[in-house]
């Protein structure tokens, strides 16, 4: 389980943020992740 990966919704609601603040951390680098076309996936493992 801990390479699961998750998409951006469930990124949200599992921090508790917005998409503007979870696009910033993601932009900036804080919270590691990839994205496949317009579409992020976060390894369900937070580097925050």
């Amino acid at each position: 389980m801990e390479n699961e990966i998750m998409k951006f919704e469930e990124v949200m609601e599992f921090l508790n943020v917005g998409k503007n603040t979870l696009y910033a951390l993601l932009n900036c680098g804080e919270i590691r992740a990839f994205r496949i076309g317009k579409i992020w996936r976060i390894p369900r493992r937070l580097s925050v």
